[in-house]
């Protein structure tokens, strides 16, 4: 993500050679951005468990089912799911490639607490498996 970042910050300058690279950064949008939290899943069981819970995730795209009461826009099931909602927020729920655990992270466009929201109902779907335990840290 950060090389990707990097490369379209270039783009941006390149674009117009007038404005400075703090112009433009104050120009993005403003996100909030959880942490990476990580539930234990053990190494035996997380694989499966996320293709438990790509399944939920296409299933409620496929029948038009909001999530966090906004419309999903896409979902993206390479290597976990991610869904982007029709505000530009998103979740991501994927097994740790080096540890017994989970990653989620989710992404609001509109406060720090949609983004709250956004986790508490991914973390609703993740509490129906007993296979995925404690988290090392939580909003």
């Amino acid at each position: 993500d950060g090389i990707l970042s990097a490369a379209f910050m270039c783009q941006l300058l390149d674009s117009d050679s007038t404005r400075n690279f703090s112009d433009i950064y104050d120009d993005l949008p403003i996100t909030y951005l959880s942490p990476t939290m990580s539930p234990y899943c053990s190494d035996i069981e997380k694989y499966r468990v996320i293709d438990d819970i790509v399944d939920i995730f296409k299933k409620k795209f496929q029948a038009s089912e909001q999530f966090a009461g906004r419309n999903i826009a896409a979902i993206t099931d390479i290597n976990g799911v991610r869904l982007t909602l029709e505000d530009g927020s998103w979740i991501l729920v994927r097994a740790s490639s080096n540890k017994p655990n989970l990653v989620v992270v989710v992404e609001s466009v509109a406060s720090s607490d949609d983004m709250v929201n956004l986790f508490r109902e991914t973390d609703k779907v993740l509490s129906d498996f007993s296979e995925i335990g404690e988290y090392d840290q939580k909003l």
